[in-house]
């Protein structure tokens, strides 16, 4: 122990005599240990870190999986997989005490929140009275759901999260008993939730599911979660769930194509951000390790000046063991140096990712606001820290303690070929890893691209959006919604700087679509198809082009006959070689079983996302099929986000309990809707730019170091005649070895890393050879020139003073 405190005290009084060379190496290790301490900080967090509920590895989440093809699921639309599990499974599932303790149905929707200040559009969800009992959570303030709150009659009350407590009622604890209103119906506070409890992530209120409550039937599914009993394994739990569904199966034929699985809820509620999180782990772990080769060729040169040091130690009894005990111990130094530096990095490089993600995307990741320098993160970075330094160092120290003593005494060089092997070996790993970066970053970068290039099929320049519900709208019947729309779109078309306004049902590239089975003229069976509701200017507020016939109008009501407007592809489709002007299209839905009039055709647009192809749409006239949702896009002869205030008081003026939400130009949901990949871009990017310029300087440092070797050599050469120009060739053509086998194993390396990436690509392979030869070439130019630097210095040497070199 003491010789271990004599090696601090000696590293620190080495280290102070050379400030600047420990500056630079802190600052290197830092961005390494850094952001990788912020990337361990968000794993931790959303992946490691157990859900905060009472025994979370007991509580599972349940979804159903239809076995039938999509052209066969009819006008329910139902994927393969669904969030949960249809109400006659979860009836006879309550009764399954012998492998759950609770079992609890979920059901999230939006509700307009009034006679509390200002009108809001909130997230609600509606759970069984076994919810809380489930999760193992008390409130904070008040009560949760008891036996008997889930009766009609007792179910309007309602319990707040802590954020709109605070929010809302000022942290107020008479809250409690205060009466909210809720889509028009009267709700009284009975409790609010503790501060880090969010479940489902996003809400903010709950309230009682009421026992009777089964949307339209079988038509939806309602979330679905469970706790195992104490003993019960996942496996076992799925068993009892497949003998349940087969004896449902054998009383309704209608079941036999339906399954039910569970995952555990953890699993669950990370699974959409897994991937990006990997992806971020091996991009600051490859930072890292360009980091440690870089600081090893630092301590490699290093090491050359300290040679006679070392000789001197050996000579007065300096065992190779000691020589190197004290070199590591300087490495691990540096190191936690770096890694205290490190953890500011860290903080700020988790601040400025949560800061670029919109509330929306943050909220919807469970546990990411609570990402911070927790305990376990500390202790990561203290272990990372000694890690790397342990790394880093141990290559340097194990050359240098090899030496050769009578060639230390003599010449005060003791082991240059295998220095020399080291640093090029470093500077190949360097050279690799940065190229599989930027490959990386090429392919993101060559995505985003070809999604700009995809035809939209409307125009989203000066169009500001909103939505609305008018369920707290006095409206009896479907006559009176259809005027109060009609009413609205006229009174926000006289703001000044509005050119035209356009009401749809649900605003492109969202993932909520409605359709119905239609019977098509020479067909037998009928097709399932989307539909959209819109009024008659809304194709001229989003840009679309009318290509055939008219638009809709105010006078096409439901008195009228009725007529709809098909979008290009189903035209096409549907009625090749023909005119669709005066074609008719039945629909199968007994609700609604008359035939409609094509009227028009419109261009194709990308409803449903950049990803997915263009589809046959039908568009009906919001006059006939009034709905109380709204999707308002606003066309402005202005910059769009500053009339959305405007519009907002033009809408309170008319109804001061009407709530406007999720206000935004048209261009930002476009960005919003590739978010995902402009956030692997902008890592992606950055770090493969910090790797490239590490790796720049550690190519640049070891030519440099290579010809303030060779001086004397050079020197000679320039005597005897070489010019210039040859002495350029030879340099470079050393460093070109190195680029050489550097690029070639990069481009091994990325071949298998950037499979990966799959998920986050758009019409581009993850091993494009556009990106792969443009990363190797950029690459290979950058640090071609590193090399030329250190050449044309070399070219420059006065013989005379070479020779005298040493």
């Amino acid at each position: 122990m003491h010789t271990l405190f004599q090696d601090i005290r000696y590293g620190f009084r080495s280290l102070c005599h050379n400030p600047g060379f420990a500056l630079v190496v802190v600052c290197i290790l830092a961005l390494g240990i850094g952001t990788n301490t912020a990337a361990f900080s968000l794993i931790h967090t959303v992946l490691i870190r157990p859900l905060p509920y009472k025994d979370p590895e007991q509580l599972v989440a349940l979804f159903g999986k239809f076995r039938i093809p999509p052209e066969e699921r009819g006008p329910l639309r139902l994927t393969p997989e669904t969030p949960g599990v249809r109400g006659s499974f979860f009836n006879a599932l309550r009764h399954q005490t012998g492998v759950f303790q609770h079992v609890a149905r979920i059901l999230e929707q939006d509700m307009n929140l009034t006679r509390i200040g200002q009108p809001e559009r909130i997230r609600v969800a509606s759970v069984s009275t076994s919810f809380f009992p489930l999760l193992g959570v008390r409130p904070a303030l008040g009560r949760t759901f008891v036996s008997g709150d889930d009766r009609r009659g007792n179910h309007h009350i309602v319990i707040t999260s802590y954020g709109f407590w605070r929010r809302r009622f000022g942290g107020d604890p008479t809250a409690l008993g205060r009466a909210i209103t809720l889509d028009r119906e009267p709700y009284t506070v009975v409790g609010v939730m503790p501060q880090d409890f969010q479940f489902p992530l996003g809400t903010e209120m709950w309230t009682p599911l009421v026992l009777d409550t089964e949307p339209v039937g079988e038509r939806f599914s309602l979330k679905v979660i469970a706790r195992l009993q104490p003993g019960i394994s996942k496996e076992q739990a799925q068993a009892s769930l497949d003998v349940l569904l087969g004896q449902i199966q054998a009383q309704r034929p209608l079941q036999d194509r339906y399954e039910v699985g569970l995952r555990l809820l953890h699993d669950e509620l990370v699974e959409n951000s897994r991937l990006s999180l990997i992806v971020l782990l091996g991009a600051v772990t490859l930072v890292l390790l360009i980091s440690c080769a870089n600081v090893a060729n630092l301590l490699l040169v290093r090491a050359a000046a300290r040679e006679r040091e070392i000789a001197i130690r050996a000579t007065l009894g300096a065992s190779r063991a000691r020589v190197l005990r004290q070199l590591l111990t300087e490495s691990v130094l540096l190191a936690l140096l770096g890694g205290v530096l490190g953890l500011l990095v860290a903080v700020w490089s988790v601040n400025l990712l949560l800061a670029m993600l919109p509330g929306d995307v943050s909220s919807q990741i469970v546990g990411l606001r609570q990402a911070g320098l927790h305990l376990e993160v500390l202790g990561f970075a203290t272990m990372i820290s000694m890690l790397t330094g342990i790394v880093f160092g141990l290559a340097p120290a194990f050359v240098s303690s090899r030496w050769n003593l009578n060639e230390l005494l003599k010449t005060g060089t003791g082991n240059p070929a295998g220095r020399s092997v080291v640093r090029n070996l470093l500077v190949v790993t360097e050279l690799a890893l940065a190229l599989s970066l930027l490959i990386g970053a090429g392919l993101i970068t060559k995505s985003l691209y070809r999604l700009q290039a995809v035809p939209l099929g409307f125009n989203p320049d000066n169009v500001i959006t909103m939505e609305l519900s008018l369920e707290d709208a006095p409206l009896s019947n479907s006559v009176q919604l259809a005027a109060a729309v009609r009413d609205l779109v006229q009174q926000i078309e006289s703001v000044p700087g509005v050119e035209s306004v356009g009401v749809g049902l649900f605003a492109p590239f969202t993932s909520i679509e409605m359709g119905s089975d239609v019977m098509i003229k020479g067909q037998s069976t009928p097709i399932y198809v989307d539909f959209e509701t819109i009024s008659p200017s809304y194709p001229q507020a989003m840009g679309i082009p009318l290509l055939r016939g008219r638009c809709f109008t105010w006078a096409d009501r439901e008195t009228t006959e009725p007529v709809v407007i098909l979008n290009e592809r189903a035209a096409r489709q549907w009625f090749p070689g023909e005119n669709p002007i005066g074609q008719q299209v039945r629909s199968v839905d007994s609700t609604d079983p008359l035939a409609h009039t094509v009227v028009g055709v419109v261009g194709d647009i990308r409803k449903a996302g950049f990803e997915n192809e263009v589809k046959p749409r039908i568009l009906q006239p919001w006059m006939q099929h009034p709905e109380s949702q709204l999707f308002l896009a606003i066309r402005t002869t202005a910059q769009p986000a500053l009339l959305g205030e405007a519009v907002q008081k033009r809408i309170l003026a008319m109804n001061p309990d009407q709530s406007v939400f999720n206000v935004q130009t048209m261009e930002q949901r476009l960005r919003e809707s590739v978010m995902p990949r402009r956030l692997i871009w902008f890592v992606l990017g950055t770090f493969s730019i910090l790797s490239w310029v590490m790796a720049m300087v550690g190519t640049y440092g070891v030519m440099a170091y290579a010809v303030a070797r060779q001086t004397r050599e050079i020197g000679i050469r320039m005597a005897l005649g070489a010019q210039p120009s040859t002495v350029i060739g030879l340099v470079l053509k050393r460093g070109l070895k190195l680029i050489g086998f550097g690029v070639i194993a990069g481009l091994i390396a990325a071949s298998f890393m950037t499979r990966v990436l799959t998920h986050f690509l758009f019409q581009v392979s993850a091993t494009d050879g556009v990106a792969f030869a443009g990363g190797a070439l950029l690459l290979s130019t950058v640090a071609l020139l590193a090399c030329y630097i250190p050449a044309r210095r070399a070219s420059r040497v006065d013989p005379l003073v070479a020779l005298r070199y040493e």
